[in-house]
């Protein structure tokens, strides 16, 4: 077990509250590496890890501080980048298979069932990139980054539901305009 011979400035690693950053001094490494960045979990494997959660939640060293708004703004865009990246990914897909169907079409060689797909297709590219727009407009949610709603996906698998039929114009004729 590596002993401790100084700890400061804890900090809850994020929101969640799962585990807490601290600067911490080893014994023996004090002098090649000083003080050193640590994330103290209760699951750590390590003994001292716990041991040093379990230290700085009571206390010890000093009151366990909100995570610093800067790593939650770092933390928040990691995930958006990581949501943007997948949507991003599955744009590519469906404009793939959409040119796939269009070149069917375009050709006189398209079945029922990938006329039919068209707009299916479209729709959930138009979803995606929605929720693309959406992710990259976080920063102007109330809230943000530490309390705001995030964009919701399009659903997997998407469900398409076609616009009802627009119902025929009803002509008016010069007598019922006259009536008027």
């Amino acid at each position: 077990m590596s002993n401790v011979l100084n700890a400061r400035n804890p900090y809850w690693s994020s929101q969640a509250r799962a585990t807490i950053e601290l600067m911490v001094v080893f014994e023996g490494l004090e002098e090649t590496h000083g003080e050193l960045p640590f994330t103290a979990s209760p699951h750590d494997p390590e003994p001292h890890g716990v041991e040093l959660y379990e230290r700085a939640l009571a206390g010890e060293f000093g009151p366990v501080q909100d995570t610093p708004i800067e790593l939650v703004r770092v933390q928040v865009m990691c995930a958006r980048g990581d949501r943007s990246a997948a949507a991003t990914a599955r744009i590519d897909e469906l404009v793939n298979q959409y040119e796939e169907l269009q070149d069917a079409v375009a050709l006189g060689m398209a079945t029922d069932d990938q006329r039919k797909a068209l707009p299916a297709v479209r729709a959930e590219i138009d979803a995606y990139r929605l929720y693309r727009v959406q992710l990259g407009q976080l920063d102007t949610k109330p809230g943000y980054p530490l309390d705001f709603e995030w964009p919701t996906p399009p659903a997997n698998p998407f469900v398409y539901e076609p616009p009802e039929p627009e119902a025929p114009a009803q002509d008016v004729s010069d007598d019922d305009q006259q009536s008027t």
